[in-house]
């Protein structure tokens, strides 16, 4: 036990001389994101490697290196990061009080002792595809042209830093404060560096609940926009079960458009640059990027969508929906491959898997199929009820 702890002791060391180029304000950039997925892969590795050695007694070693060293900035956020991303690897996040319970399972699930986490019992046919306990299907976020046209005034404008929102512009509300935790509380700091900025506005004529764009200055990470009039509210205060839906479904476009899933056309790019990489492009083409090939949406749409594909390449929508309701899990799902996998993922995520032989359930068991979406899954659902 000493000898690995003397290992990973050494290996922050090592990091620290690796990294101590004096920093002041630092921001992560690609480079970082980058070393910080070698560590995390090496140290989760040796603890799966490592009977007698706990997540939590690394998160332990690293936080008391941080707490009695003094270190620079860059080398002070990398380290906090990978903590970050051992406590969600482990269910870890608070681990001293947040460890799953049986206190954790919903309803239809049962803790497994041995497994120490919750597990869906068996559950008879009429149980499958009950919507009415968190979806609903005439509240969606429509991602789209329109939505992104819109000229909302905005009420606050903030910067990310990683489980706070610092004020750029306009007047901080409580109600977009409750959004926030209410999304930091659901989706894992590991999946959250890729957004840059969070905004709020209040229209209740409008149809838009939230959406995402790539941010201005960085192609590479996002924007956030609320619409604080489509969240469940009362008494002033945000009710989570209700107002998750819509976060979702949103997180799950910049999951499957994050700078690990496809290529990233320059912001400077010109209409002729995109013809050409768009012709270029061997795999679905989403406006100005080319998915990866191994990538979630790129095999998604080669499941569900080779028969529409060059359909839906084109600029005008089609109407797949009619005549083939079993194949979506929504209508909204049927208007483009990117709506499809947004609201085939949310579905996966809150509800039960499904056992019957539809389009609409394949697509849902398409993501079992990746352990760590499910793992994912798993984290989201304890979070909601928390």
């Amino acid at each position: 036990m000493k000898k690995i702890i003397w290992i990973i002791a050494l290996g922050v060391i090592w990091f620290f001389i690796l990294l101590s180029s004096p920093v002041s304000s630092y921001e992560l950039n690609e480079t970082d994101y980058d070393l910080i997925e070698q560590i995390d892969t090496r140290v989760i590795d040796l603890i799966d490697s490592r009977k007698n050695l706990s997540a939590e007694r690394v998160v332990e070693l690293f936080e008391n290196f941080l707490n009695t060293r003094e270190t620079n900035e860059r080398f002070q956020v990398i380290v906090e990061t990978v903590i970050d991303d051992i406590k969600y690897e482990y269910y870890l996040w608070e681990y001293a009080e947040d460890q799953i319970t049986e206190d954790d399972c919903y309803d239809d699930e049962y803790f497994d002792t041995e497994e120490q986490t919750c597990v869906l019992k068996e559950a008879s046919e009429e149980d499958y595809w009950d919507d009415t306990d968190y979806l609903d299907d005439y509240e969606h976020s429509h991602r789209n042209e329109e939505a992104f046209e819109e000229e909302e005034e905005i009420l606050a404008k903030y910067e990310i830093v990683k489980n706070e929102i610092l004020l750029l512009d306009g007047k901080h509300t409580e109600e977009t404060a409750q959004v926030w935790n209410l999304f930091t509380k659901i989706i894992p700091l590991a999946y959250r560096w890729d957004f840059k900025n969070f905004s709020s506005y209040d229209n209740t004529d409008s149809d838009t609940a939230w959406y995402v764009a790539q941010n201005e200055d960085n192609n590479k990470q996002w924007d956030l926009t609320i619409n604080l009039s489509h969240f469940v509210w009362e008494d002033g205060k945000l009710l989570t079960v209700e107002s998750t839906e819509t976060l979702i479904h949103e997180f799950a476009h910049v999951l499957t458009l994050s700078k690990s899933q496809m290529r990233y056309a320059p912001l400077s790019a010109g209409d002729a640059f995109l013809e050409k990489a768009k012709k270029e492009c061997v795999n679905y083409f989403v406006g100005e990027w080319c998915l990866n090939s191994d990538s979630y949406f790129n095999r998604f749409i080669q499941q569900f969508w080779r028969e529409n594909f060059a359909a839906s390449q084109d600029d005008e929508e089609d109407d797949f929906y009619t005549g083939n309701e079993s194949d979506f899990v929504t209508e909204y799902a049927s208007t483009n491959p990117g709506e499809d996998i947004a609201e085939s993922f949310t579905y996966f995520v809150l509800q039960w898997k499904p056992e019957d032989q539809t389009e609409a359930s394949q697509k849902l068991l398409f993501f079992y199929k990746y352990p760590e979406l499910v793992k994912l899954r798993d984290f989201i659902r304890m979070r909601i009820e928390k």
